[in-house]
């Protein structure tokens, strides 16, 4: 089976965001003017979800098995690594709903990190 494969830009215009990869929770703050582009891409067939925050904050949900990477100019700047295990999700579920299910909300989780 082919490698399915989502590409997003996300920008910073006006205002400093962040930018949230999730199951893994990696996060990355882009002041104005950052683009970092991002690919996700996995062995089976499934669907990037995207959540925005009122305030522009950006939260990207892999579907189960895939991978992020994110490039900043064409230079790859982060990458997860192969082997990591496949988060867990309900038949009919998506990695969104399991983790708001155990962690709360998108704007509750980032308000609860350092900053």
């Amino acid at each position: 089976m082919d490698e399915q494969v989502f590409r997003r830009l996300v920008t910073s215009d006006g205002n400093a965001i962040e930018l949230w990869l999730e199951p893994t929770g990696q996060s990355f703050r882009l002041p104005p003017g950052r683009a970092l582009e991002v690919v996700c891409r996995g062995p089976s067939p499934g669907g990037l979800e995207e959540q925005r925050h009122p305030l522009g904050h950006v939260a990207l949900y892999a579907w189960p098995g895939a991978r992020f990477s994110v490039f900043e100019g064409g230079i790859e700047i982060y990458s997860e690594p192969d082997g990591l295990p496949e988060f867990p999700t309900v038949p009919g579920g998506t990695v969104r709903q399991m983790i708001e299910l155990l962690f709360g909300p998108f704007e509750l989780r980032r308000l609860s990190m350092p900053h």
